[in-house]
This record gives structure tokens, C-alpha cells and sequence, in this order.
């Protein structure tokens, strides 16, 4: 963060870093997400890049604390209107970037595994389930945004 970092200011950049990112994601879904080693599997790991669990690199990575310290500070300055429904943002998002986590990495060994043409059980299928849980999680962080105008 820049700043200090108990402050929530600090973190806006990276908050709205997250956003664009996850736009960007499902903006350029089919080529990201398409394996670059010919196999025509698709590459679940571009997605959990993206979302924050493999590799440090996304704005995304260990946003669960960016978001409390940024709800305790702001709380505890009187400009969150509503702490508890922030908190149910918070684990809305959390639980969205799980979700596309998990199914991304379902994607990556499904049909390996033996799932190969067993209807809704493809790498594919699980690809899929994946972007409608970014598109979830997109909608829970934009949210989540709007409760957030001391920062904006």
C-alpha cells in the first residue's frame, strides 16, 4: 500500500486494481483462459492468477485482509454506514474469488481425471462455472466499491 498502512486510503489503488482486473478477465475470458500448449485444455491456472491465489502478482492476492483493515479503519473514523453489511461484502467477495478459484481449479484436472465428454463434468464445464463465478464476484466488488465513497 501506499501511505500508511492502517490507513484505507492506502489501499485504494489496489482496490481499484482489483476491479479492472477482474473486468479485464472477463472482457478477454476465451483468450486467457485458453491453454498456450496447443492440447486446446483450458488453462484454469490463468484464472486463479488473476484472482489472487497463484502467484503474488494480482491486486487480488490476500484481499481478504486489505478489505477488514480497510473496514476497521474507516469504521472506526465513523465513515462506514454500515459496518455489518460491509462485512457481509467483504465475505461475498471472498467467497466469489473462492468459488472461481476452485472451479478454475477443477477445470485443470477434470478431464485428465476421466471426465473428458461426461456431460457437465468437462474441464470446460468447470471453465465455465468459473467465469459465471468471476462475473458473481464482479458484481459483489462493485458492491462492495459503493460502499466505500470516504475513499473515492
Amino acid at each position: 500500500p501506499q501511505g500508511d498502512p492502517k490507513r484505507a486510503e492506502s489501499y485504494l489503488e489496489q482496490l481499484k486494481d482489483g476491479e479492472t482486473a477482474l473486468e479485464q478477465l472477463l472482457a478477454n475470458w476465451n483468450t486467457v483462459t485458453a491453454r498456450t500448449n496447443g492440447d486446446g485444455s483450458p488453462d484454469g491456472d490463468a484464472v486463479r492468477r488473476v484472482v489472487g491465489t497463484v502467484g503474488v502478482a494480482s491486486p487480488l492476492f490476500g484481499i481478504e485482509r486489505v478489505l477488514k483493515v480497510v473496514g476497521k479503519d474507516l469504521d472506526s473514523r465513523d465513515l462506514l454506514e454500515d459496518p455489518a453489511e460491509y462485512m457481509e461484502a467483504v465475505e461475498a467477495v471472498v467467497n466469489g474469488l473462492r468459488d472461481a478459484d476452485y472451479l478454475a481449479y477443477s477445470a485443470i484436472f477434470s478431464d485428465p481425471s476421466g471426465n473428458a465428454g461426461k456431460k457437465g463434468q468437462t474441464s470446460k464445464d468447470y471453465l465455465e462455472r468459473s467465469r459465471v463465478a468471476t462475473l458473481q464476484t464482479l458484481k459483489a466488488y462493485r458492491n462492495l466499491m459503493s460502499m466505500l465513497p470516504a475513499l473515492q
